[in-house]
């Protein structure tokens, strides 16, 4: 029974899907000056056509916009990911995320936490902790740009939600209808519809496919 529900899930998952981050996962290491890439699944709502990402540090209800580093089409389903040279930033360690969004759309998506380390590998573990709402620890930091005037201001994001969903980073990856974070609920372990940027880990695309369909059904519960 649980294994048809699960597949049920996924094929619903399947059918219609915004974006789903992939990439960095809770384990990812980037060195300034290197490549900094990040990965996802094309969106098959057609909405997602212009997408912001957004270079993120901060705790999970006060976020801090560093740079908008990308803006893709993110239904295209020939180049779902993006590389740039990764920026210098303060400290380093595991306390910078990603947050997606759209002109079309005011549901929000977000990668994990990931390390931005130094030119050599060096990095710090982050000093500070709080509760998520789905009772997890989650440890996080206020980072900043080495050079402020590589920032920029954050991009508009769209008033109407395509999908219903409220949330914010997580340790997986997530999706929310407001820039300020509000949680329905929490799965943990890969990139999918949840409410904050915590501490975890992705897997593979299926098991974040499988886990955003999950996300999706337990949403469902609380409209």
């Amino acid at each position: 029974m649980f294994a048809s529900a699960l597949a049920a899930l996924l094929l619903a998952s399947l059918v219609r899907s915004e974006p789903v981050p992939l990439e960095p996962s809770g384990t990812s290491v980037f060195n300034e000056g290197g490549n900094c890439t990040i990965l996802w699944t094309p969106d098959t709502t057609g909405v997602w056509t212009t997408m912001n990402i957004e270079l993120m540090t901060g705790d999970n209800f006060n976020q801090v916009h560093l740079k908008t580093v990308a803006t893709v089409d993110g239904t295209d389903a020939t180049n779902p990911s993006f590389s740039y040279p990764c920026l210098s930033v303060t400290p380093n360690a595991r306390i910078y995320f990603y947050k997606f969004s759209s002109p079309a759309t005011s549901d929000i998506l977000f990668t994990t936490r990931f390390t931005i380390a130094d030119a050599s590998g060096n990095s710090v573990s982050a000093t500070q902790s709080q509760t998520a709402t789905n009772g997890d620890v989650v440890a996080y930091g206020t980072g900043a740009l080495e050079d402020p005037s590589q920032g920029d201001e954050p991009p508009v994001v769209g008033t109407a939600s395509a999908s219903g969903a409220t949330s914010s980073p997580s340790s997986t990856g997530s999706r929310s209808s407001s820039s300020s974070p509000t949680t329905r609920t929490s799965v943990s372990s890969t990139a999918v519809s949840t409410s904050q940027p915590n501490a975890g880990s992705l897997t593979s695309p299926l098991s974040a496919l499988t886990l955003g369909a999950v996300g999706a059904f337990l949403g469902s519960l609380f409209v």
